[in-house]
């Protein structure tokens, strides 16, 4: 009787608390996995775009599917998956200027649905047994599963809306502060490049006639913190992805240098992410991507 009574009990977290929400991460990958939506277009990258791209400026069939702490190893398995769907609509994935790596970020948001090959993929050695056991595989994470679902339903410090979640408070730096952690940040040394999961991606991209949009989302200063060799690698990657006659990129990493517009060096404010995706809409449209 105990042992019913939990089960019953995690179920109906899992179902009301965990997958109640399309906001916190575990919920969005739900709807993902399960979406058959004809009009919807994805929108997929690592927390720049979680925190950069305001669905409704875009399009009002944009979903955003963003992750903190996600490398973009995780695009090649969502864009497996994607291209899978009954759909002929575009899809736009967010350029992190590190390049390529396989950080599956924080694992909450796959156990729900760990039974899946491709997310039993992602997962890979991270793997634990309990993933597959009810009720206890949630054991230890229950509090931030918790905190997930209230912040989407009370919405204290972010903007969101299908699927972003973007800083409402701005960086609270002066002009010169701001510009002196620029300075700090030494992305020379965080450029990754896997040439193996390149060739995966680009050859994903030549399997399908969608349009698929890689988007580098504004950055600050970059001319304060990125060398040229750095800057000439990322841009030899983007050329290679431009090759292809259904992607397109669009470089907007340095769209503003205005301070107001980032919540830190590599994530735009609020007002930022709204002037950006703006911008981006009327790109797609003037391409005739929308």
């Amino acid at each position: 009787m105990t042992l019913l009574l939990a089960f019953g009990i995690g179920t109906a977290f899992e179902r009301y608390i965990i997958l109640g929400t399309n906001q916190a991460d575990a919920g969005k990958l739900d709807r993902f996995l399960k979406s058959e939506d004809p009009f919807e277009i994805p929108i997929f990258g690592s927390s720049r775009a979680l925190g950069s791209y305001v669905p409704g400026e875009i399009d009002s069939h944009c979903f955003n599917y963003g992750y903190v702490s996600t490398g973009n190893s995780l695009m090649l398995y969502l864009l497996r998956l994607e291209l899978q769907k009954k759909r002929e609509t575009p899809i736009i994935m967010n350029l992190d200027c590190q390049g390529f790596d396989y950080a599956p970020g924080n694992l909450n948001k796959y156990i729900s649905n760990i039974d899946n090959p491709v997310i039993r993929e992602v997962v890979g050695e991270h793997y634990k047994w309990y993933y597959s056991v009810p009720v206890i595989k949630y054991y230890s994470i229950y509090d931030d599963l918790l905190a997930g679902y209230f912040s989407d339903k009370i919405q204290l410090t972010k903007f969101v809306q299908h699927g972003c979640a973007i800083e409402k408070n701005s960086n609270g730096l002066s002009k010169e502060a701001f510009q002196a952690r620029a300075r700090n940040l030494q992305y020379s040394s965080m450029f990754s490049y896997d040439e193996k999961q390149f060739g995966e991606i680009l050859k994903l991209l030549s399997s399908t006639k969608r349009t698929v949009v890689f988007v580098i989302a504004p950055m600050y200063r970059t001319d304060l913190f990125m060398s040229r060799g750095f800057k000439q690698l990322f841009r030899e990657m983007c050329q290679r992805l431009q090759a292809l006659p259904n992607v397109k990129v669009y470089d907007f990493m340095d769209m503003t240098d205005d301070e107001s517009d980032f919540f830190n060096i590599s994530h735009v404010s609020l007002d930022g992410a709204l002037k950006f995706s703006r911008r981006l809409h009327d790109r797609l449209k003037n391409d005739r991507v929308l």
